[in-house]
């Protein structure tokens, strides 16, 4: 434990803060933030071009790949799909350096059954197949009509194996369902958006049943993948070019696979139970997420007697020490104490992680549910002052 000493939050501060000196640096620290935000429009400005020059080459190699005569069209598929992966892979790294992501596909614990099956995830934002991709091995999807059909690439969309997605149509849907049955006959995963667009930015539209069709008939399991996004960006709301001040988080994670019966009434009964489920946890992790930044912001400000100072008004991602608000080692011992009190998370002098901890509410917010998923602490700040009482 750090040695917290004998200040307590609830007792007056030994050294008195100076109202306008802390009024300074809030509004330096509001500024900085501001510039930060403006420099990451021309970071993605680089990004996007650096892979509209990238692009054609790869996807001409793998053309080419794809047109190689092969007796063993799976096989062929299967290792375009490696090369996609590790491209995905990289592509991802890359924006987690630059901070314009952070999602690591190796930190997925990828826990899929023996053998095919189809894998469903509500779709918050555009990045959704590239993570799911780099991920999971072997997954194919339907691919929406106008771009499978283009000139150059659709050699490369059936030579890995992709499939073309139903069109406007009423029975449209049937070709599709097939693909998918011989897809995961070959042995591939299936990857199904069943929104059939993007989600909203809180909750889910209605699934469609053609997931759920496409197992029952092939006699494979759905398995559900929860993606946990936020602040929301690459959506319809938030734009390329209309970036969050945040860096954006997305996190993958299964949850309890779901076998459709035989008859036909099992696919819309998986349905509606995969859809409950899904839509359970983004409500829970909502909450979660709205919970803990908003109870840190509080904390900090009611612990450290920042009278001058608003919890909305500080950043989520901005730096607490030196920087930002500008707060000194004496303010990160009442707060590990304040910590352990609201959250009953301990925090060590020794542990090289501290810096990384405490460098701003979400750091600290990430910690917490870490402890919390470790079981190293109450699922909640309630379960600790019911402990306490």
């Amino acid at each position: 434990m750090l040695s917290h000493r004998a200040v307590a939050p609830s007792e007056g501060r030994a050294r008195p803060r100076a109202g306008l000196a802390r009024s300074l640096r809030l509004q330096a620290y509001l500024r900085a933030a501001r510039v930060a935000h403006l420099w990451r429009l021309p970071v993605i400005a680089v990004v996007v071009g650096i892979y509209f020059a990238a692009a054609p080459l790869g996807y001409t190699i793998l053309t080419l790949i794809a047109r190689v005569p092969s007796r063993d069209p799976a096989r062929r598929a299967k290792v375009l799909q490696a090369i996609m992966r590790r491209a995905f892979l990289l592509m991802h790294d890359t924006l987690r350096m630059l901070r314009l992501l952070d999602f690591d596909p190796r930190d997925v614990p990828a826990q899929l059954p023996e053998g095919p099956c189809v894998l469903i995830a509500n779709h918050p934002c555009h990045a959704d197949v590239t993570a799911i991709m780099a991920t999971f091995h072997d997954v194919v999807t339907a691919v929406k009509p106008s771009i499978y059909r283009r000139r150059w690439l659709r050699p490369l969309m059936e030579g890995s194996g992709q499939f073309e997605g139903a069109a406007d149509g009423l029975l449209d849907v049937a070709p599709v369902i097939d693909a998918a049955v011989a897809r995961l006959q070959s042995g591939f995963n299936v990857l199904v958006f069943p929104e059939g667009t993007r989600s909203p930015v809180e909750g889910l539209h209605r699934f469609g049943r053609t997931a759920f069709e496409i197992a029952r008939r092939a006699g494979v399991p759905v398995v559900p993948i929860l993606i946990e996004y936020w602040p929301r960006w690459l959506t319809k709301e938030q734009p390329l070019f209309r970036a969050p001040r945040g860096t954006p988080t997305m996190r993958l994670r299964t949850l309890e696979w779901v076998y459709p019966s035989e008859d036909s009434v099992a696919s819309r009964h998986a349905r509606d139970v995969i859809y409950d489920r899904i839509r359970g946890e983004l409500v829970r992790e909502m909450e979660s997420k709205r919970s803990i930044e908003s109870e840190l912001k509080e904390m900090i400000v009611e612990c450290l007697m920042l009278d001058d100072v608003k919890p909305e008004e500080i950043e989520t991602e901005a730096p607490l020490f030196v920087e930002g608000l500008g707060l000194d080692s004496i303010d990160a011992l009442e707060l590990a104490l304040a910590m352990h009190e609201k959250f009953g998370v301990k925090t060590s002098e020794d542990d090289e992680r501290n810096r990384e901890i405490f460098y701003s509410v979400k750091s600290l917010a990430d910690f917490i549910r870490a402890e919390q998923a470790a079981g190293r602490a109450p699922a909640s700040a309630q379960s600790v002052r019911e402990g306490v009482g």
